[in-house]
C-alpha cells in the first residue's frame, strides 16, 4: 500500500517477490533476497553492493576460449537465477571492460562474444563503479576532470565575490565546499 500525505491509501496489494523500493531496510533485503546468486558462480569472482553486482575473471590471452565459455556459463546460470527469482537483468546496462596490454585488449575485443540471454553484452573504455569512473587504461583522465570541474564550479562563486567576502570566510568556505571533493578518498573494491 502507498500513504500520500497521511490520509490518502492505495489499494491493499500482496508483493509475492522483491523488496520495497525507497525503503531503509531495502537495500540490505536486497543483499539478503540475492544472496544465493553468489552460489551459481563457479568460475569468476562475484561482489555486489545493492544492486550492482560485477563479474570478474583473469586470464592469459591464449585462454580465450576456455575463459569465454567459463564467463558465459556464468552468465547463464545468473540468468536462470534471476529468472528463477522473479529479477529482472538489464542487459543493455550491463558492460564489459577489458584490462591488459592494449594489443592483447583489442585482440580480446574481436573475439570474446559474452551474452546474457540472447542479448550480447556491449564492450567499453569506461564505467562508473560506485561513484569511480574507471578507464580500460587506467589513467583515471575522466575521473580526475569531473573532480576538477565540481572544484572549479564550488570555486568560481567564492572567485566572483572575493571583493565582498574577507579572507577567513573565503578560507572556510573553500575548506568545506572545494576541499572535499579534492579529498574524497576512493575505495576500491
Amino acid at each position: 500500500m502507498v500513504v500520500v500525505d497521511g490520509d490518502q491509501f492505495s489499494n491493499l496489494c500482496e508483493i509475492t517477490s522483491g523488496v520495497p523500493q525507497g525503503s531503509v531496510l531495502g537495500p540490505i533485503l536486497f543483499l539478503v533476497y540475492t544472496a544465493d546468486m553468489f552460489k551459481v558462480v563457479k568460475t569468476c569472482k562475484m561482489k555486489a553492493f545493492a544492486d550492482d553486482t560485477q563479474l570478474t575473471h583473469s586470464f592469459k590471452t591464449e585462454q580465450l576460449p576456455e575463459a569465454s565459455l567459463a564467463i558465459n556459463n556464468d552468465l547463464k546460470e545468473i540468468n536462470k537465477y534471476a529468472d528463477q527469482n522473479n529479477l529482472k537483468l538489464n542487459a543493455s546496462k550491463c558492460t564489459v571492460m577489458c584490462f591488459g596490454q592494449k594489443n592483447k585488449v583489442s585482440f580480446i575485443k574481436e573475439n570474446l562474444k559474452l551474452f546474457i540471454g540472447q542479448t550480447e553484452l556491449l564492450f567499453s573504455d569506461k564505467a562508473k563503479n560506485l561513484g569511480l569512473t574507471l578507464e580500460q587504461d587506467l589513467r583515471f583522465k575522466t575521473q580526475i576532470a569531473f573532480i576538477l570541474k565540481k572544484a572549479y564550479f564550488a570555486l568560481r562563486p567564492l572567485y566572483l565575490n572575493r571583493n565582498i567576502i574577507n579572507f577567513i570566510l573565503r578560507k572556510k568556505l573553500c575548506e568545506s565546499l572545494v576541499l572535499p571533493s579534492l579529498n574524497r578518498p576512493i575505495q576500491f573494491m
